[in-house]
């Protein structure tokens, strides 16, 4: 199903009229600034007329005293326009930021785009959409000045008002025709852009990989020559925009060269009056400005359409999921799995309950059940055949914020964002400074309900983290709290960040929490210290864990264990590891 219906010019539209106010703003005061430049030339021609014909020392003094109040007006319009205008490009930019990012992250969309291809949507992208909105309060101050200028001239001079006229409506054909290349041009170099980024990242996060493989000089090579193609099609989108900026630039001046001498022409046959040539001719000089940046608008609509059109294309990016459902399951309830199938290394249709209550492990022959399984518990997909409930109402009829509030999926692989350890363990929660003194300070929250705060959330959190241990990274590091887990948790180690994802998780404090592995990085000891912990911590509240581990798979309440041909079977953990081969085999390999 569609997610939206967005073309490039409405969103470029709806960019426009997020800050309407202060687009209006910045062009009248842009607009009062132009004019004010226009007015120049024509006061200092009224200046030159009256000290010539009239010899007024008085009428030369109110002229220049004229003259210094334009200059005082455009000085200050011309500062808050800048203003209102750079609030327009930012808010304008953030706004189609955020609404790619909430469809990017929209759990019922199915985004395929690497992350760093949409990075360069959310970053040159929307900013060049922003700029274009930033930039439109020039552009219509200067059409506006423009036509303002025409019409003095007319007054001036009818055949200098027509020339300009008639070259002015020819310049904006010419210049719109130029810039369709430019366009073109333009996305090709955002893909380009967007697919080097995208290997960048890639490289990064193989680097060890790729050394230990001794293939370091391959990627390189492979960078360079995504790089290079960038290159070039980022100096072919350059030298397209300065053509067009060249061509602007030579019609304007064939425009001005002509003004020029018609207007002398027109002095010579005495049809214009010194000052009225002066005044003429510094208006023909003048409007080079307004010109030139009405021929600069077709590069910046082709670079704005050009990336308007890749940002539409993730915002109509059809979703593969309904979320549109409205019911609310009872507190407490069961989630349970009524014959679904298809799941990769089974061959039936599986059907099982997870219990409000209940700390469940779930052991799969195949790894390929567990992640497919987790998916759908996540409702990152829905299955083809069968149903999933929640307190018996079907996934796709709940509220599917309710429903992500309530049933928590902790991947086995899950991100971290650069921050503190602090920042990273109160992203699902929002507590205040966690409870000094490490371990010490945490094992005292969890046993007599207190910390520094004495706030329900702040307690929690500190709880979360000493269940999973994270109390211990804390302390080995000399910031303490306050440091820094680096880049998706760079600065850690493996067994730190599964650590740090599991009290993360255990912090948002769900109804029902599904851990995939939780602990494959941490030695045997920790490993049996942070289940027994993370047992104790969930009392009450529903677990289920995808793990083989022995150390977790002692401390459940109930074991289901999915061979890949056979029918689930259940129990606990000494019963199937004494009465099948088979579930004995899966732990132990």
């Amino acid at each position: 199903m569609p997610a939206s219906s967005v073309s490039p010019n409405s969103l470029i539209r709806h960019t426009l009229a997020i800050r309407r106010t202060d687009l209006v703003l910045a062009t009248v005061l842009y607009g009062l600034h132009q004019l004010g430049e226009a007015l120049v030339p024509v006061i200092i021609g009224a200046t030159i007329g009256a000290a010539i014909s009239a010899a007024d020392p008085g009428a030369l003094a109110l002229w220049i005293g004229i003259l210094a109040a334009d200059f005082l007006l455009l000085s200050f319009s011309y500062r808050l326009g800048a203003r209102a205008s750079m609030r327009a490009k930012q808010h304008g930019e953030h706004a189609v930021r955020m609404r790619l990012s909430a469809r990017v992250l929209d759990p019922a969309g199915d985004i395929e785009e690497a992350p760093g291809d949409l990075l360069a949507r959310a970053d040159s992208d929307a900013g060049r959409i922003g700029a274009f909105a930033g930039m439109l309060a020039t552009c219509i101050a200067a059409a506006l000045v423009l036509i303002a200028s025409t019409v003095m001239l007319l007054m001036a001079s009818l055949p200098l008002g027509i020339v300009i006229m008639v070259g002015t409506v020819l310049l904006l054909i010419a210049l719109g025709l130029a810039s369709r290349p430019v366009q073109r041009r333009s996305r090709i170099e955002q893909d380009d852009r967007g697919r080097v980024i995208v290997l960048a990242e890639d490289l990064v996060r193989g680097l060890r990989v790729l050394r230990g493989l001794g293939a370091s000089s391959a990627g390189a090579r492979q960078y360079a020559e995504a790089s290079g193609r960038a290159l070039t099609t980022t100096l072919h989108a350059t030298a397209g925009a300065a053509t067009l900026t060249a061509v602007g630039a030579a019609l304007t001046g064939t425009y001005l060269a002509l003004i020029t001498v018609l207007g002398g022409y027109l002095a010579l046959t005495g049809s214009l009056t010194p000052g009225e040539l002066v005044a003429a001719l510094g208006l023909a000089r003048f409007v080079i400005g307004p010109m030139d940046t009405l021929a600069f608008t077709g590069t910046a609509i082709a670079r704005a359409r050009a990336s308007a059109e890749r940002v539409a294309a993730i915002l109509n990016t059809p979703t593969i999921r309904d979320h549109s459902g409205t019911g609310v399951a009872e507190a407490g309830a069961a989630l349970e799995l009524e014959r679904v199938s298809p799941l990769p290394g089974r061959s039936a249709p599986l059907s099982l309950r997870l219990g409000p209550q209940e700390l469940t492990g779930i052991v799969t022959e195949d790894p390929r059940t567990a992640h497919a399984l987790g998916a759908l518990l996540a409702r990152e997909t829905d299955p083809e055949s069968g149903t999933i409930r929640l307190g018996g109402i079907a996934f796709p009829d709940l509220d599917a914020r309710d429903l992500r509030r309530r049933v928590l999926v902790s991947p086995h692989d899950a991100a971290l964002f650069a921050g503190s350890l602090r920042d990273a363990l109160t992203e699902a929660v929002h507590p205040g400074d966690l409870a000094p003194g490490g371990a010490a300070g945490a094992q005292a929250s969890a046993t007599d309900g207190t910390t520094p705060g004495s706030a329900a959330r702040d307690n929690l959190a500190t709880r979360a983290a000493h269940a999973a241990h994270v109390d211990e990274v804390a302390e080995q590091s000399p910031e303490g709290w306050a440091g820094d887990i680096g880049e998706r948790g760079g600065a850690l180690s493996g067994g730190q960040r599964q650590r740090l994802s599991l009290a993360r998780a255990l912090a948002a404090d769900p109804e029902l929490l599904i851990l995939h592995d939780p602990t494959t990085a941490v030695d045997a000891a920790t490993e049996q210290l942070i289940a027994e912990r993370v047992a104790a911590l969930r009392t009450g509240r529903g677990t289920a864990v995808f793990t083989t581990s022995p150390a977790w798979l002692a401390r459940c309440d109930r074991v289901i264990f999915l061979p890949a041909e056979a029918p689930p079977s259940e129990g606990t953990h000494d019963l199937l590891t004494t009465s099948d081969a088979r579930y004995l085999g899966a732990v132990l390999r």
